[in-house]
């Protein structure tokens, strides 16, 4: 359901892959399509050791783009390819539109700030339910050693009454300085 709520509007572009996969099939050889498949699930591997990219909806893009060869491929064996792709992007694109509006009634899922020094970023996401307030959470996110990937570390709440300048992170031993975040994001 969270990732629901965080890409809501992403899942109603669900619908372009089958007509991608179609300009590719007339575009593209099967032999490259292939290796454009391969090459566009290659980056998704990271998710499987619980990495995340620090660019937003990059797994998003590359599994577009992935689903769209599989279809180019597939669809060399039908009979009539144009009709098949827009029927099957209709059909998306109703189912789509179901769940992002039910993903809209359950609530949102935004990040209002974002911190970033060294080789730590802190988040500051806010969840908003369809009744009640919001709830602000700090996630602590560490840069591994290629820095276009980073790690979850920890993750703390906000306290209603907490309105200082300071998170501390006990798990991971960090604490941030929401006032002065350049000169103050330190290891506890």
């Amino acid at each position: 359901m969270k990732s629901m709520m965080e890409h809501s509007g992403l899942q109603v572009l669900l619908f372009i892959f089958p007509l991608l996969g179609l300009l590719l099939h007339n575009l593209v050889q099967r032999k490259n399509l292939k290796i454009v498949l391969w090459c566009s699930l290659a980056p998704l591997l990271p998710a499987l050791f619980g990495l995340k990219y620090a660019v937003a909806h990059i797994y998003d893009i590359f599994i577009i783009v992935g689903m769209s060869c599989a279809f180019a491929i597939w669809i060399a064996d039908i009979g009539r390819k144009t009709l098949a792709s827009i029927m099957i992007s209709i059909t998306l694109l109703v189912v789509g539109g179901i769940v992002s509006v039910g993903a809209a009634f359950a609530g949102s899922i935004t990040t209002k700030e974002r911190w970033a020094t060294g080789r730590y970023r802190v988040n500051q996401v806010l969840h908003q339910d369809l009744i009640g307030g919001e709830l602000v959470t700090y996630e602590l996110y560490r840069f591994t050693t290629v820095p276009i990937l980073v790690r979850h570390i920890d993750t703390e709440v906000q306290d209603s009454t907490n309105d200082g300048c300071w998170v501390k992170f006990e798990e991971a031993k960090f604490s941030l300085n929401k006032c002065a975040p350049d000169s103050s994001i330190s290891p506890n």
